[in-house]
């Protein structure tokens, strides 16, 4: 697979994930049939986190129609929540439909501006649609709110490399992964933006930290492998004549 697309598929991944159903867990559901799930709901003490809650369950299954229904109920009770709105912008971008999840997307950072979990999801957001400017801006804001959110921490790191500032975001992946697996995720990004030389330079820092990261080995052989066809490319080539 192409390091582009094992990048996305990542973040993808990570976005599109149910995350926050600590209230209850997947065996709490098993017995629920869904024509018996709101009239179960009605007695409960907070109705609306329960919806988002089965919602987040139904959409990390895959049964996104029911997350949907679930994410738009529990809007009707609480027309402010910001976790309904992500779950809904969510399942829009899952339906490709990005312009409808921005808006959506929007909305959610309109009701809840300094929520650190609502700013990794639209920072997420915009990474998958490229814009890591704005990403790394949303997600300092992010880290500011919640500093040892490691994974937040370390979305900051990705949207600050993609923007170009390897620099800056090195401290990030220290704090978010460690010292090694800090340059080997640099050493990724700078190979998917076709910087081979300086990418086999973090791959080797990689592994001079740790010897046993086995995965900065694969990666830095991979790149030395691609510059020797690159080199040997170069020199097959025809001379100029003028």
């Amino acid at each position: 697979m192409p390091v582009q697309s094992l990048f996305r598929l990542t973040l993808a991944t990570c976005l599109f994930s149910a995350v926050g159903c600590q209230s209850m867990s997947p065996d709490s559901w098993k017995f629920w049939k869904k024509d018996e799930y709101s009239s179960r709901t009605q007695g409960l003490k907070d109705p609306v986190r329960t919806h988002i809650a089965y919602g987040q369950l139904q959409e990390h299954n895959g049964n996104l129609d029911d997350a949907r229904e679930s994410y738009e109920i529990a809007l009707k009770q609480d027309s402010k929540s910001a976790d309904a709105t992500l779950g809904l912008a969510r399942l829009d971008l899952l339906g490709g439909r990005p312009k409808e999840a921005e808006k959506k997307f929007d909305q959610a950072l309109g009701m809840a501006p300094k929520d650190a979990h609502v700013l990794e999801a639209i920072g997420q957001f915009y990474i998958t649609q490229e814009r890591y400017q704005d990403a790394a801006k949303l997600l300092e804001r992010g880290v500011q709110a919640d500093p040892n959110n490691r994974k937040l921490r370390f979305q900051l790191a990705v949207a600050t490399a993609r923007a170009g500032d390897i620099r800056g975001s090195e401290p990030h992946f220290v704090q978010a992964v460690g010292a090694a697996e800090a340059d080997y995720n640099i050493g990724l990004i700078l190979y998917e933006s076709g910087k081979l030389s300086l990418a086999d330079q973090h791959f080797q820092r990689a592994l001079q930290t740790n010897p046993k990261l086995e995965q900065a080995q694969y990666w830095l052989t991979e790149v030395r492998t691609e510059m020797a066809g690159l080199m040997s490319a170069a020199m097959t080539l025809p001379a100029t004549t003028w």
